[in-house]
């Protein structure tokens, strides 16, 4: 397997390592980010993928992990599949849950970019409070 060399940036192309939602309140879907996945490798892609996973980029929490734990480093979120996304900026949303359930951004070739849109929809119901992380994982070929 080799590497790709992709990058997440906003609208204006500054490469992001950190995404906030101030407006996350459970039992609502937060205000739509749109975000931009990059190829900035020597070759094309035929297929890229976005979905959610833990902070740590797993998964799933190992076996003995203490379950506040696992929620701050976004354990409730992929599991409950918090994180939407959808292909350029209408349309439908797709919930994120790991690698079961992925947006297809498709092809993305030398120098371009593919446009897409995130937002958490938290239920009524979530337990985890305060402070968060999780990440994005790409699989592009």
């Amino acid at each position: 397997m080799e590497n790709i060399d992709m990058k997440i940036t906003n609208t204006s192309d500054v490469e992001l390592f950190n995404l906030e939602f101030n407006d996350a309140l459970a039992g609502s879907a937060t205000t739509e980010r749109t975000l931009r996945l990059h190829n900035e490798d020597a070759r094309n892609t035929t297929v890229n993928y976005v979905t959610a996973c833990r902070a740590d980029m797993l998964i799933a929490a190992p076996v003995s992990e203490d379950s506040d734990l696992s929620n701050v480093l976004g354990q409730e979120l992929v599991t409950e599949s918090w994180l939407e996304a959808r292909a350029g900026t209408a349309g439908a949303w797709t919930a994120l849950d790991g690698w079961t359930s992925k947006l297809d951004l498709g092809a993305i070739l030398v120098g371009a970019y593919a446009t897409f849109q995130v937002r958490l929809n938290i239920p009524a119901g979530a337990t985890t409070l305060g402070t968060m992380a999780f990440c994005f994982g790409i699989r592009s070929f």
